[in-house]
């Protein structure tokens, strides 16, 4: 007896080893990698800041949102079924909503929405203007007005306060404004005009008479990126009061977005 279960032993110890292996092999059919089943959105928001939200909405009305970078404008929806989506935009104050687009999700991949170009309202966002006044100079980060390329009308607005001081100069051009180029200050549509008030009450109102009296020339523009700079100057006169009053303005330039 002692002797057979010695002649056994190889082979049971080989029947084990065979065992274990093919329940190893077995465990890992049982186990294959894991299905990707989800894909996902990207895409670029231009100008960065000009919308809030991103939205993609399945035909079915399922709703999926992402914030864009503020920095960079970059946008990514994660975790999407595959299948087809609207993609919507939910555009910042001073911009326009532009166009949804439609795109496909494919498991496993990203879908690429390109680079979305939202488009101004034409108001002045943000910018720079320095001048001076009768050899007096101002600088100011306060502006406002309006850009209206497809009304050919151009409103800038900049305002300097000085020890209690405020002036507040306006550069128009209406139904004139046709990009870069030098405009004649003077008349009824294109105008310079420096107000002066102490106290919010107005002490003095310079404007370019009937005739050309300064120039506003606009040195670059784009409607793409909403950018502009120019220079411009004027001699303004003030009726009011019982002297007539002048004031000179010169060496005046800006920057702004819109």
């Amino acid at each position: 007896m002692l002797f057979s279960l010695r002649a056994w032993a190889p082979c049971l110890l080989l029947f084990t080893a065979l065992a274990t292996s093919l329940g190893a092999c077995s465990k890992k059919e049982d186990d294959p990698a894991a299905v990707v089943t989800t894909g996902t959105v990207e895409g670029t928001i231009s100008p960065s800041g000009s919308v809030l939200n991103v939205t993609a909405t399945t035909p079915g009305g399922l709703t999926f949102l992402a914030a864009p970078n503020a920095t960079t404008g970059a946008f990514s929806i994660p975790n999407l079924a595959p299948g087809a989506y609207t993609l919507s935009f939910g555009p910042a104050t001073g911009y326009l909503p532009p166009s949804s687009r439609s795109i496909t999700v494919v498991a496993g991949q990203t879908a690429a929405a390109g680079t979305v170009v939202v488009p101004s309202d034409g108001s002045v966002k943000s910018g720079t203007m320095s001048w001076t006044t009768d050899g007096v100079a101002y600088s100011t980060t306060v502006l406002t007005g309006q850009v209206d390329a497809a009304q050919n009308t151009l409103y800038i607005v900049g305002e300097a306060t000085t020890n209690g001081v405020r002036d507040q100069l306006s550069l128009s051009l209406y139904q004139s404004f046709r990009g870069p180029e030098t405009y004649y200050l003077g008349g009824l549509y294109e105008s310079g005009t420096l107000q002066r008030a102490t106290g919010g009450i107005p002490t003095a109102t310079y404007r370019t008479g009937g005739s050309a009296t300064g120039t506003l020339k606009i040195t670059s523009y784009s409607a793409a990126t909403g950018t502009m700079s120019g220079t411009f100057g004027f001699s303004g006169v003030d009726y009011n009061g019982t002297a007539t009053r002048t004031a000179a303005i010169t060496n005046g330039t800006f920057t702004l977005r819109f």
